[in-house]
């Protein structure tokens, strides 16, 4: 379901755009990963695949972004689950049932670590840069 927010703004919008995929990504990790990965995507399937630095025109309608696309392209990267709007689309994905797919980066100075990982998530909120608390909070 919408928020008020969300569906004043589609209201007043007639292009009701959607993406055959959302790429999610740490811009400071893999910004040049993720546009490759767009581009390829968009070749193969011959349809738009939403990359933010392209379509991201509102902030407020990020979640809506990814509601409209049928699937999460989740690139791990080294600071990834540190960023809080990657952590809100990838929220946003699992309550809008869109299926999620990672792609992790296995080489390089931002090279994806299950460890560190698998440390950061049990104790998400704790670890979190206030930066990336507050937006959570406020979404």
């Amino acid at each position: 379901s919408l928020s008020l927010d969300e569906s004043t703004e589609l209201s007043h919008s007639s292009d009701f755009q959607t993406w055959a995929a959302f790429v999610c990504h740490c811009k400071t990790d893999c910004a040049m990963v993720a546009r490759v990965l767009q581009n390829e995507l968009e070749d193969f399937l011959g349809q738009p695949v939403f990359l933010d630095s392209d379509d991201l025109l509102d902030l407020r309608m990020l979640k809506t972004y990814v509601r409209r696309s049928n699937v999460l392209v989740l690139c791990l990267s080294a600071n990834v689950f540190s960023r809080p709007y990657c952590l809100l689309e990838v929220l946003a994905a699992i309550d809008a049932n869109v299926p999620v797919i990672t792609l992790e980066l296995t080489e390089g100075p931002n090279a994806y670590e299950h460890a560190y990982a698998r440390s950061l998530l049990p104790n998400l909120p704790h670890r979190l840069d206030m930066e990336c608390a507050s937006v959570l909070r406020s979404q």
